[in-house]
């Protein structure tokens, strides 16, 4: 069975000077393949993870700043609140009470009514020193 042409074909070698693709190589392209697209989608990943964590980062310092203001207001709103109990407390030490008016209002009734007894009195005298007078 030598002697058929196929056979001839099968058992023949080429000598051609092109390198034939062997199984090795071609898996290493699959693999170099696979770790270029790898590589290139981690990189994908990170740069995106990156600039979420900035957007992130940036937001947060936004609420950082805006609750730094709102602490600040609060503060002041505080310091004035402890002024204005101060003035108040120093003030209802200064007041008058009710008690305090009644006795005032009392005392001076009292006073108003001895002058208009005195003032009476006085009218009284000075009548009867002019009848006194109209008689002589």
């Amino acid at each position: 069975m030598l002697g058929t042409p196929r056979a001839i074909r099968a058992s023949a070698r080429t000598y051609s000077s092109a390198a034939s693709p062997s199984r090795g190589s071609s898996v290493r392209g699959t693999l170099f393949g696979f770790a270029c697209g790898a590589g290139l989608v981690g990189f994908a990943a990170y740069t995106n993870l990156v600039s979420e964590y900035r957007e992130a980062s940036s937001s947060l310092l936004g609420s950082v700043d805006t609750l730094k203001s709102a602490v600040s207001k609060l503060e002041n709103r505080a310091k004035r609140l402890d002024a204005l109990e101060a003035e108040v407390a120093s003030l209802t030490a200064k007041v008058a009470s009710k008690t305090d008016l009644e006795r005032t209002h009392n005392a001076l009734l009292k006073v108003t009514d001895d002058i208009t007894v005195a003032h009476l009195e006085l009218k009284s005298d000075v009548w009867e020193l002019r009848q006194d007078l109209n008689r002589k």
